[in-house]
């Protein structure tokens, strides 16, 4: 069960699987993002474009986000993906080095079940990849 600090859409919120990730990140809103840092526009307008090509034929391939500590990169690609959410698109939220001590802790038991989810969940993020 998913417990909310405010009310949210919950029909969008079944879309989205999260692992070790903060559920407030459900709230996320690309209508929310500061938009004052103009470094953060050229993302945002290419956000837009994600969404409208993706449930074209050719969906994009995905998409790679670096910035320092504390920039906002989680938040931004949580409210796409919460955009998403709300038309159809599964997506699932990784804290990358808590999932990783977790597969090696479950090699004997349910590894290739978890494995087989993550590359099969058509949107992924893997976040704080090289802090484990």
């Amino acid at each position: 069960m998913i417990v909310f600090k405010k009310k949210v859409n919950i029909f969008f919120s079944k879309n989205i699987s999260l692992f070790e990730m903060p559920k407030d990140i459900l709230e996320a809103s690309l209508k929310e993002i500061f938009k004052d840092d103009k470094i953060r526009l050229p993302i945002i307008k290419y956000f837009k474009e994600f969404m409208e090509n993706y449930n074209n034929e050719e969906k994009p391939k995905g998409l790679y986000l670096t910035g320092s500590f504390g920039s906002g990169k989680t938040y931004m690609i949580s409210a796409l993906f919460n955009e998403l959410a709300k038309k159809g698109v599964k997506s699932c939220l990784i804290y990358y080095p808590e999932f990783l001590r977790n597969l090696k802790a479950s090699f004997q038991t349910n590894y290739s079940d978890k494995f087989e989810y993550i590359k099969k969940v058509p949107l992924l993020l893997l976040d704080d990849i090289g802090a484990e």
